[in-house]
Parts: structure tokens; sequence; C-alpha cells
């Protein structure tokens, strides 16, 4: 018996969250959902949030920022040989703080865990992958431009983007659909985890907020449309088409936080 698999990162709390309870609760082809966190009480909650009869959750405790769980989970995998349909990486850090602020170690688990992990993620992933199945890569609006403030941060999802794009190209012929989600500021435990204060930049604390519940349902819906990139709101939209036409000092000018 062949059992349908989904792999969530960052999936106990915020968008990560909405992830999970959509596919427990609309994806009936789905069997099974592994779930991916260094935080062993807060999977082990999820876990024992729903109901068993509708899907098996299994929960792995890693740390995504460290490359040496991506061959633990490949072993995990060799062994369980799960049939991945859906890959949800949605684990995200950033800081928004001058590159001269930031420590070493705010610079590393940000690059770690936004661009190696997420690229080995899908590389352990993929080998189970098959046709009509869907990679999905959380970014962010930060992509679409350089942005002062979270310089570091900007550019790994810059590159969550960019490799989406180019993957979703690859993978054509093996019926993978890649789409790199990118939405603007959320209310989730990314500003706590981040020690963001709104209060540090104006404009940060100005833009619009966006619905985790929409954005999840929304870019689910886009990547079973074969869409390569998915934004949600008009105002996020035309900042990406604005950031591709513009001469860099203005793009910066409206980048900058």
């Amino acid at each position: 018996m062949i059992v349908s698999s989904a792999v969530i990162t960052g999936a106990s709390s915020g968008l990560g969250r909405e992830y999970f309870d959509l596919v427990v609760n609309n994806f009936e082809d789905i069997d099974e959902i592994w779930i991916i966190s260094r935080s062993k009480d807060k999977l082990d909650a999820l876990a024992k949030s729903i109901d068993t009869d509708k899907k098996t959750v299994i929960a792995v405790y890693l740390d995504l920022s460290d490359e040496k769980s991506y061959e633990t989970l490949a072993k995990v995998f060799e062994m369980r040989r799960p049939d991945i349909r859906l890959l949800i990486n949605n684990a995200g850090y950033g800081n928004l703080k001058n590159f001269d602020e930031l420590s070493g170690d705010e610079i590393i688990s940000t690059v770690k865990l936004n661009a190696l992990g997420l690229t080995l993620m899908t590389e352990v992933c993929l080998p189970y992958m098959g046709e009509d199945s869907f990679i999905v890569n959380v970014s962010s609006i930060g992509a679409f431009a350089p942005t002062p403030k979270m310089s570091v941060y900007c550019a790994t999802k810059a590159y969550v983007s960019s490799l989406s794009v180019a993957l979703s190209e690859e993978l054509i012929d093996r019926g993978i659909t890649v789409t790199a989600v990118c939405p603007g500021p959320m209310e989730t435990n990314f500003f706590e985890a981040g020690k963001i204060n709104m209060q540090d930049s104006k404009r940060f604390a100005s833009l619009p907020r966006e619905n985790t519940r929409e954005i999840a349902e929304k870019s689910l819906k886009a990547a079973m449309k074969g869409k390569r990139t998915f934004t949600n709101k008009l105002y996020y939209r035309a900042y990406r088409v604005l950031s591709k036409i513009l001469p860099d000092d203005m793009v910066l000018s409206l980048s900058k936080l």
C-alpha cells in the first residue's frame, strides 16, 4: 500500500500551522504528515491536536540550521520510503537590524536556516517525489529587492525565490511543481524569534499586514495551478513589478526600512 505524505517545516505556529491545518482538513489524498523542528514540546502538542483517524502525524525533532540533521533525515526516509506529494519549506528566521549590528550567530542562523536548510530539505525529499507533487517554498516580499536593515534576511529570500524558479523549470519533466510564496509581514512569532521591535522602523510598522490563513489557502491553490511565484496583496504585487523596472537607487529608496 502506498502511503502519500506531506512534509512541513516550521509547522508549529503562524503560517506553518495554517498549512498544517489545511493539509489535515482539505487534502484527502495525503495519509501522513511529517512535521520537522527542534522543538519537541511544540511538535508533540501539534501531533496530539488532530484526530488520528484523519491523518498520521510523524514528528521529527531536528535542528534545521544544522546540516547534519539532513543526513539523519535522509536515513529515516531511506528506511520509510515515503511517497512525498507535498513539501512545504516554511521554517525561517530574520532580524530588523543594520548589518554591523548583527551578531555572527544571527547571520549564521539566518543563512543556514533560510537558504542552506531549505536547499538541503528539498534535496533530501526530491528522491521520494514524483508526478503531481508540489514544493512550496516560503520566500518573502523581501526577495524582490535588497533591503537595508534586513540585508541578510532579504538576500536569503532572494536566493529562495531564485532557486524555486530554477527548480520549477528543471522539474517540469518529472511533473513536480515548485512555487515561491512571497508574503508581506504577517502577525506570527517571526517577530518574537528575531527580536524585532516594530517601533525600530516606522515604514516597516506601516506596511499592510497579511492574514496567515489567507496566504496559506491562496498559495496552495497557486501551487496546484502551477504558478512559480505567488504574491497576495496588490500593494506587494506592484512593489514586485517596480523593483524589476526602476533604477537601483530608486528601488533602494522604496525598500529602505
